[in-house]
């Protein structure tokens, strides 16, 4: 059955969960279009990015209760990959009928963690950059002498860093 609404062609909804995870964001709602009682799409969107979409069919009898017309199947439960640190997360409705809004459901700003996986590399980088600290104070009441050495030490331990930062980071896009 297809409901047509002469003045409201605008697709609405809520985005009612939105949190971060390991390496992941979750985002959960409903969504309709009310020129139909069909699902309709729902993309998301992490720091301006798209990040995935999902078809808003899953059962929401509290929608259905009050969106008589369209019934209940109208919710969404996406999880998309997203890098760890504080992420913006979007989800837009997707029109399918006339018009050509897609309007913003809700955003949110979510903390995305490390993948369990990707620690202990994580624990790496900080016990490198814990020591490049450490022969950092000795560098500024060293010796003359020692100096050299000392720099050369902190050389190979931040190139030791960034090699393992590469790592991380491909482990966090993998996850």
């Amino acid at each position: 059955a297809t409901f047509v609404y002469r003045y409201a062609s605008t697709p609405f909804g809520w985005l009612d969960v939105a949190t971060g995870g390991p390496g992941n964001v979750r985002v959960a709602g409903w969504a309709i279009d009310p020129e139909t009682a069909a699902p309709i799409g729902v993309h998301v969107y992490v720091d301006g990015a798209f990040a995935g979409a999902a078809t808003a069919a899953g059962s929401r009898p509290d929608v259905g209760a009050v969106h008589r017309p369209y019934g209940p199947v109208h919710g969404f439960d996406l999880t998309v990959r997203a890098r760890p640190g504080t992420r913006h997360v979007c989800v837009y409705a997707i029109n399918t009928g006339d018009g050509t809004v897609n309007p913003q459901l809700g955003c949110s700003t979510v903390t995305v963690t490390l993948p369990a996986g990707c620690l202990p590399i994580q624990d790496q980088i900080d016990a490198l950059r814990s020591e490049i600290s450490q022969l950092q104070a000795e560098l500024r009441f060293a010796a003359p002498s020692e100096k050299p050495p000392l720099i050369a030490q902190i050389r190979y331990l931040q190139a030791q860093v960034t090699a393992l930062q590469v790592e991380l980071d491909k482990c966090s896009a993998a996850a």
